[in-house]
């Protein structure tokens, strides 16, 4: 399967799309040239976010059926992306 953009740019000139697989493509020249980043992951990620230049997170995962499923969240505060390690609860 390809990638499936899902662009954020923070800054004029500089962009993120991820996809398929853990892809992250990165531009800093509007566009004109897209290098790959290495996200850590092999989950498809479907959402990226940047509050600039450096600081960045992506999210996504896999489901397999309604069992279970594999929740992802990478984040990058130099452009070296690294898998973030959370857990949630819900108390009823």
């Amino acid at each position: 399967t390809g990638a499936s953009p899902h662009p954020d740019s923070a800054s004029p000139g500089y962009a993120w799309a991820v996809g398929d697989g853990g892809v992250i493509m990165a531009t800093t020249d509007g566009g004109a040239r897209w290098n790959s980043q290495n996200s850590g992951t092999t989950s498809t990620l479907a959402s990226v976010a940047f509050a600039d230049a450096e600081h960045g997170w992506a999210a996504g995962g896999r489901t397999n059926g309604e069992t279970s499923s594999d929740t992802q969240l990478v984040l990058t505060t130099s452009g070296r992306w690294a898998p973030s390690t959370w857990s949630a609860t819900c108390e009823t």
